[in-house]
């Protein structure tokens, strides 16, 4: 016997606002066995998104109640975006090729799409809201942030991390911004980057490592 009531019949037809519901339960959302007795679907937010679960619910129909919880898991990064997509493999593979833009990490279960590079964020920004329809408000706040002219401000960055930099003729400087050394002076950030890390030996001449 059902527990709630809902409208079975709300995916038998692809519409705009099912098809929107179907994207998003396959991202924030999953079916399970309860108990090895019933299943289970359930769509998982913050609680700031309330009304958006609202929306759902009355959409397909149903009067299954929102529960809240807390999560303590909140990480800030000022001045970055950075966007992710957790799926499975081939469906991930399929969406990087679809999008020519992003890099996939491989987990034992799962697997994540990582799209940092701003300018690829700003493609993956218009591609998701290029005409009007249904969207959680949130995360189009944060899009709006990034305008055709945005720059990450490095400087705003908090930890930051502090490098050796020897030259080729063996001067030793001392930064903490090595992308804006590396783009003032020629130099390519990720092979930097790696030799930071003690990948590789040298980058026109130049070491780099880290000062912990």
């Amino acid at each position: 016997m059902r527990k709630y009531k809902v409208n079975e019949h709300f995916f038998d037809s692809l519409n705009e606002k099912s098809i929107y519901w179907l994207g998003f339960l396959y991202a924030d959302g999953f079916v399970r066995m309860k108990d090895g007795k019933s299943g289970e679907m359930k769509l998982k937010l913050k609680d700031t998104d309330k009304n958006h679960i609202q929306k759902f619910l009355l959409d397909i129909e149903s009067d299954a109640p929102i529960k809240c919880g807390i999560d303590n898991k909140n990480k800030k990064r000022p001045n970055s975006f950075t966007v992710s997509i957790c799926s499975n493999k081939k469906f991930n593979e399929d969406v990087v090729k679809y999008l020519g833009y992003g890099k996939i990490y491989e987990d034992k279960n799962f697997s994540v799409i990582k799209i940092n590079k701003i300018e690829d964020v700003k493609k993956f920004r218009d591609f998701i809201y290029c005409e009007p329809q249904e969207l959680l408000g949130r995360k189009k706040e944060v899009f709006d942030q990034i305008n055709n002219n945005f720059k990450r401000d490095y400087t705003k960055t908090k930890n930051r991390k502090k490098y050796k930099l020897t030259n080729p003729h063996n001067l030793t400087i001392i930064i903490d911004n090595l992308r804006l050394f590396c783009d003032e002076n020629n130099l390519k950030y990720s092979t930097m980057s790696n030799l930071s890390r003690g990948v590789g030996k040298m980058n026109k001449g130049w070491k780099c490592e880290i000062i912990k």
